[in-house]
């Protein structure tokens, strides 16, 4: 990363790090692995599986035996199928069913542990979406570019985050630019909200809610 980017590049993992803090990473994916090469001072625990139900079993242990101030879990069923068989397929549709098990285990195992259950808060998204039939996502069409974005903890209301925050645009089906003055909610708006959660400080040179204007409670 600090390479590629021709400098120093910091992360949430750093900013937990550097609090004190401990870090966990699990990942489908081995390409995950440039987290770690990356901040290998600040990635505590890092675990690749390629096993979605193998791995979102170890994150739940996890959670309920080592105290950790962040922890960052990548899954990629749905991903997988995608590229194999096409956006909203019987087999991709599948994978999302399945993907929704693991994660309800999750969100179950953290609300049944009453010190989890005040203390955490979970954060939800995606990279991209599919469009019906493809097996690509480069197209600049909704389907693609249209994620999810959820927030989960014991504090957090029940309500839709653009009336919690009305200076964020509702981009509706549209795109848009990085540039416009009123921006949507992105995922890139993750880490830094993760922070603010934390009551740390934003990402060092980070532009995507530096100022900790998206509001969650």
């Amino acid at each position: 990363m600090q390479q590629a980017a021709g400098g120093p590049v910091s992360s949430v993992f750093n900013v937990v790090h550097d609090d004190g803090g401990a870090t966990a990473l699990y990942s489908t994916k081995s390409k995950f692995t440039l987290f770690q090469r990356s901040w290998p001072d600040a990635v505590d625990s890092v675990t690749i599986d390629e096993n979605q139900a193998r791995l979102v079993r170890q994150a739940r242990t996890d959670l309920l035996t080592t105290d950790r101030e962040f922890t960052f879990l990548h899954v990629s069923l749905p991903d997988r199928a995608g590229h194999a068989s096409g956006g909203m397929s019987p087999a991709y549709l599948d994978a999302v069913r399945k993907t929704d098990r693991h994660l309800r285990t999750v969100l179950r195992t953290i609300s049944q542990d009453p010190v989890l259950s005040a203390e955490t808060v979970v954060i939800l998204t995606a990279d991209h979406g599919f469009q019906r039939g493809r097996r690509d996502h480069s197209g600049k069409v909704y389907a693609n570019y249209r994620i999810p974005f959820f927030v989960w903890g014991s504090a957090v209301p029940h309500a839709d985050l653009y009336k919690l925050n009305p200076d964020y645009r509702n981009p509706g089906t549209s795109r848009p630019a990085y540039g416009a003055k009123r921006q949507p909610v992105r995922n890139g708006d993750l880490g830094n909200l993760a922070l603010d959660l934390l009551g740390l400080t934003p990402i060092p040179g980070s532009l995507l809610d530096a100022d900790f204007s998206l509001d969650v409670q």
